[in-house]
């Protein structure tokens, strides 16, 4: 049957160590009755590597009315860069791949798409990417040898600044951001 999986990593408790997953694949049958920041991991510290895996199957949110999901991404929700000291940080997302569908039901009527006044960043390898606080310009994330073949369904509002994308949804707070030798086909 279904049941509901739970992200590694919240906006509180951070993923801050190295994911290998050597080649494996995780396949959701959804995600059900979640918020926060969602993905297999929902939310990724700066200086974090995730490598190595596929996601597979469904990532579809459900039940969204009255709660706040603010990102979803089919290998990591969220990265945060966020840096108490000088120490220059690189988080790595590298040859991992999204074969998900991935999406929301609107927040009224249960179409898979976000309504105009509560929508969120969605992309098929990280659903977005920003800056906290006083952090350095040295902080960096590398998005390198992912690919996405999955289905992403979002809806960008006029009033809200989100965005969908195949490989990242959206970048925020002009973080330094290298993409390299990545493909989008969903």
């Amino acid at each position: 049957g279904e049941s509901t999986v739970l992200p590694i990593g919240t906006q509180v408790n951070r993923f801050e160590g190295v994911l290998d997953g050597q080649g494996n694949t995780v396949t959701y049958n959804k995600l059900a009755d979640l918020e926060g920041n969602i993905g297999l991991i929902g939310n990724l510290a700066n200086g974090a590597t995730v490598e190595n895996l596929t996601v597979a199957g469904n990532i579809t949110v459900d039940h969204v009315y009255g709660r706040q999901v603010n990102v979803i991404g089919g290998i990591v929700g969220g990265v945060c860069c966020q840096s108490v000291s000088r120490t220059p940080h690189t988080t790595l997302i590298s040859n991992c791949h999204n074969q998900a569908t991935i999406g929301a039901p609107d927040q009224r009527d249960g179409v898979l798409n976000f309504t105009t006044d509560r929508s969120a960043h969605v992309g098929g390898v990280v659903g977005a990417i920003w800056r906290s606080g006083q952090t350095d310009a040295t902080e960096m994330v590398t998005i390198e040898n992912c690919t996405n073949s999955g289905n992403i369904d979002g809806f960008i509002s006029d009033q809200q600044k989100c965005g969908t994308g195949g490989i990242l949804g959206s970048c925020i707070n002009k973080m330094s951001v290298v993409i390299n030798n990545c493909s989008n086909s969903g």
